[in-house]
């Protein structure tokens, strides 16, 4: 039920608005799949600083995206587990033949 177009094109558009070039990419992704807008001013140690913005604020931000966040979390990393397992196991396969 979440918008994977508009991931896409966030990520390619808002992914390297972050300092990070790992985590910028994935923000802008969960950020445009959920139709919300990650970034602007956060507090490390107590410290502000500014990250530019990901996403567009199509949706108001809510506790439930949090929720949301995690579920999306959650599916990509078991898609990952089975495509890595598929591979290892065709790997060796092939190896073995």
């Amino acid at each position: 039920g979440l918008d994977w177009k508009r991931a896409f094109c966030t990520m390619k558009t808002d992914g390297r608005n972050h300092p990070s070039p790992n985590s910028g990419l994935s923000e802008a992704a969960v950020a445009g799949a959920l139709g919300i807008r990650l970034g602007g001013t956060n507090y490390y140690a107590g410290v502000p600083s500014f990250r530019g913005y990901l996403g567009e604020p199509v949706h108001p931000l809510t506790t439930n995206h949090i929720r949301q966040a995690g579920r999306l979390m959650y599916i990509a990393s078991s898609i990952c587990v089975i495509v890595g397992t598929a591979v290892a196991i065709f790997s060796r396969r092939l190896a073995l033949n």
